[in-house]
Parts: structure tokens; sequence; C-alpha cells
């Protein structure tokens, strides 16, 4: 794998575009920028292949040979560099990787997998305590500023829910902001991330226990505060 350079230090190009890696990529599309989520499904010694992104149900076009923005979201930063699209096919395509990086965010929170049963009641409106709708669900990650989870079907996003989660290894009961619900075709699961709302210290600490317990997440991280 070959070595590429930041302003700072040299890296591991694997470690910001391993599989299942979240990015953000940003093009130019008539005289304006447009922003995207995507995901690495395949990497070589030169590039690293994408699904194209969809916009209101559509997939969104890439052009060969053309350059576009692309930020590597890991648990402690965000990177960001220029790269040239190198090939595209009808629902993907490759890319070469950035010859730079630049450290453009450090990230409030490190996530940690987290894999376990939780609760999701989901209030009607962010001022009612009436339970519109209940689903068990599977914790994705986790950090100190939120979490995701992994479900069958789509999760209604700007809603506010109760999050519980009762196991021996680890115990949450908190309200959170549903931010984004997507579907992940590597997951074959729809991704939904969750923002804390007002953590007490008590729930913070156990959290960070996670983190002396568990190795640091360089994959997917699901949501961007």
């Amino acid at each position: 794998m070959d070595t590429y350079y930041t302003e700072q230090t040299t890296i591991n190009i694997d470690r910001y575009f391993s599989l299942r890696q979240k990015l953000t990529i940003k093009r130019s599309y008539m005289d304006d920028e447009e922003s995207y989520t995507t995901f690495v499904t395949e990497v070589d010694n030169k590039s690293f292949y994408i699904e194209l992104p969809l916009k209101n149900g559509h997939i969104v076009s890439l052009k060969e040979k053309k350059e576009i923005e692309i930020s590597s979201i890991s648990p402690d930063a965000v990177w960001r560099g220029m790269a040239q699209v190198k090939e595209v096919s009808s629902i993907g395509a490759w890319v070469n990787y950035p010859k730079v990086l630049k450290k453009v965010q450090c990230r409030e929170y490190k996530r940690w997998d987290l894999s376990l049963p939780i609760k999701v009641a989901i209030y009607s409106d962010e001022t009612s305590d009436l339970i519109e709708q209940t689903i068990l669900a599977k914790t994705k990650d986790i950090s100190c500023g939120g979490l995701a989870t992994l479900t069958a079907d789509e999760i209604p996003k700007d809603k506010v829910a109760n999050l519980v989660i009762d196991d021996l290894f680890f115990t949450l009961d908190c309200k959170a902001k549903i931010v984004y619900s997507r579907f992940d075709i590597l997951l074959n699961s729809y991704v939904t991330g969750y923002q804390f709302i007002n953590l007490d210290d008590k729930t913070i600490n156990r959290i960070h226990g996670i983190g002396l317990l568990k190795p640091i997440k360089f994959n997917a991280a699901d949501f961007l505060n």
C-alpha cells in the first residue's frame, strides 16, 4: 500500500479509505457545488471504489477524469483532499487516492464499535411525551455525542426518541435526536444516526469505559456532528 502525505506527517492510505469507510464527496454542478455522502466498497493499491450517491432517489453521476473533493471521516478527525475520478460504472466509480490529505476538523468525540440490542421509542413531536412508535434495533457504534443503529426499515429523521440499552456490558437510558437514516448496501440495513440530548456525567463515563475495553473504530462512522 502506498504512503501519501499530509501537511504534517506521513499516513497509511488504507486507514482513511478502508472498506465501508464513510466519505463525503463534493462536485461542481451547473456553477454550483453539491456535497454527497457515500461509502468505500473496494480498494486496491492506487484507487478505491465508491457507491454512486443518491439525491432524491436518483443516482448522482460522476464524470471520468474529473477531480472531486473527498473528505474521509475518521474517529478523531476529518481529512480532505482532491482526487480524480478514474472510471465510472452504472452503480459506482473508481477514484484515485488523493496525493495530499489535510486535517480540516478534529472530531469532538471518538467513536467505538458497539453491537447491542436497543429499544428506540420515537415521540410524536419534540415537546410531547406521547410515544408514536417503538422499534427494536441493534447498535452499530457509539460516542459521547451519539450513536448509530441498524434496522431493516428506515427510521424517520428529525424526530426525538428515547434510547434504552439494558445489557450486562452496558446500559443507557436517554433522549436523542434522529439526524439521519439511510440504506447501506454493504450492511443490507438502514443505518440511523442519533445525537444525544443532555447526557448526564454517569452515562458519559460509561461510554468512555467502552473505549477502554474496545479498540477504536477506523471504518465508517455514520454521522458527523
